[in-house]
């Protein structure tokens, strides 16, 4: 469960949407977003977090389809960094 934090300055009885709060992931840029969910995977995977090297081995245990359905998220989460990056030059 994430955490609201409340601006200071605001009075505390109020929702969230009255305080304009959202939550970190929310506010991300979305490069660095799909930067963490990339590391994210690749960690559940048991490899390296850094994006550079090789996707992780299938674990054992894991079904197939799983490992397969998890490299492309990464496959497209790496695209998407990469055109944000791109796009920046």
């Amino acid at each position: 469960m994430g955490k609201l934090y409340l601006p200071p300055g605001r009075c505390s009885w109020a929702c969230r949407r009255c305080h304009g709060l959202a939550y970190a992931g929310q506010r991300e840029i979305p490069a660095y977003r799909a930067i963490r969910r990339a590391q994210k995977i690749r960690e559940r995977l048991g490899g390296s977090i850094n994006l550079y090297l090789p996707f992780p081995e299938r674990p054992r245990g894991m079904h197939w389809r799983k490992y397969f359905a998890l490299r492309n998220i990464d496959e497209a989460l790496s695209l998407r960094v990469r055109a944000h990056m791109e796009s920046e030059d």
